[in-house]
C-alpha cells in the first residue's frame, strides 16, 4: 500500500518508471460528480473522482480519500495529500466504527495544522452506526401468524426489467420462488409473509438483513412488478414485465 501511495503522489512514476499515464491518473483524482452538495453557501461540497473522494479540506488543498472493506472484510482507511506528497493507509482487522478513518484524520490534522482540531471519533462513530440499521419494514418483525395467502406460484414466475438494475427472472426451485438478480444471476431464496410480499436475504457489502419484495399484481390475476425493497432507495427497483 505504501508504494502504490508513492505512485499516486508521484503522477503514476514509481521509482523513475512511469506505471501509470499522468494524465490518466490525474483523470481519476478529479472530480467527477457531486457526492455530497454544500448544505450551506458558505460549506465546501464534496467529490467522487474515478475510485476515490475528492475534495478540499480547510486550507483549501487538494484531499484525495476513501473507506473500504466495511461488513465483508476489515475497515480500512486511506488519504492523501498531494501538494505535500503525503499519503497515509490505515488497515485494521475490526469491523467499521470509525477507527481508521479517525486514525487518518488525526494525522492530517498534526501534518497540515499542528495539532488535532476536533475528537474524530465522536464524530465518525454515527455516521458509521447508521450503516447497520436494516431499514426494511420487516426488521424486527415477526412473520404474521396468520398472512394473507400468495397466489399461486405460476402467477409470480417470469422474467422482469429493470432500466437500472437490468433483467431479474422469478422461477420456482426446489419448491419455492426463488429470484435471480444480477448479470451472472445469483439466486435469492423468497419466504413468503403476506399476500404478494415475500421476505429474502440480500447478500454483499452493504447487506444488513431482511428486506421485502413486493408484488404488483394486474387485473389478470399474474404479476406485472415487483419492486425489492433494498434496491428501492432511489426509487429505482422495480422490475416489470
Amino acid at each position: 500500500m505504501a508504494k502504490w501511495l508513492r505512485l499516486e503522489l508521484n503522477a503514476g512514476k514509481f521509482d523513475g518508471k512511469q506505471i501509470v499515464d499522468a494524465k490518466a491518473l490525474l483523470e481519476a483524482q478529479s472530480p467527477q460528480v457531486v457526492s455530497g452538495p454544500p448544505g450551506t453557501p458558505t460549506a465546501r461540497a464534496s467529490f467522487y473522482g474515478l475510485g476515490m473522494n475528492v475534495g478540499y479540506d480547510a486550507a483549501g488543498r487538494l484531499r484525495l480519500s476513501h473507506s473500504g472493506a466495511f461488513a465483508l472484510g476489515a475497515a480500512t482507511a486511506l488519504s492523501l495529500l498531494p501538494s505535500e506528497h503525503l499519503g497515509i493507509v490505515v488497515l485494521t482487522n475490526g469491523m467499521p466504527i470509525g477507527v481508521p478513518e479517525s486514525i487518518e484524520a488525526d494525522f492530517m490534522d498534526l501534518a497540515e495544522f499542528g495539532s488535532i482540531r476536533r475528537d474524530w471519533f465522536a464524530a465518525y462513530t454515527p455516521l458509521f452506526a447508521a450503516l447497520f440499521v436494516n431499514p426494511s419494514r420487516l426488521a424486527g418483525q415477526r412473520p404474521p401468524a396468520n398472512p394473507a395467502p400468495a397466489l399461486p406460484d405460476s402467477a409470480y414466475l417470469g422474467t422482469y426489467k429493470n432500466a437500472y438494475y437490468g433483467d431479474a427472472t422469478i422461477v420456482s426451485k426446489a419448491g419455492r420462488l426463488t429470484l435471480l438478480l444480477g448479470p451472472r444471476p445469483e439466486e435469492f431464496a423468497l419466504a413468503h409473509w403476506t399476500g404478494n410480499t415475500f421476505a429474502y436475504l440480500p447478500r454483499g457489502e452493504n447487506a444488513v438483513g431482511i428486506s421485502a419484495v413486493t408484488f404488483t399484481v394486474g387485473s389478470d390475476g399474474t404479476a406485472s412488478a415487483f419492486t425489492v425493497e433494498n434496491l428501492n432507495a432511489e426509487k429505482l427497483g422495480t422490475f416489470t414485465r
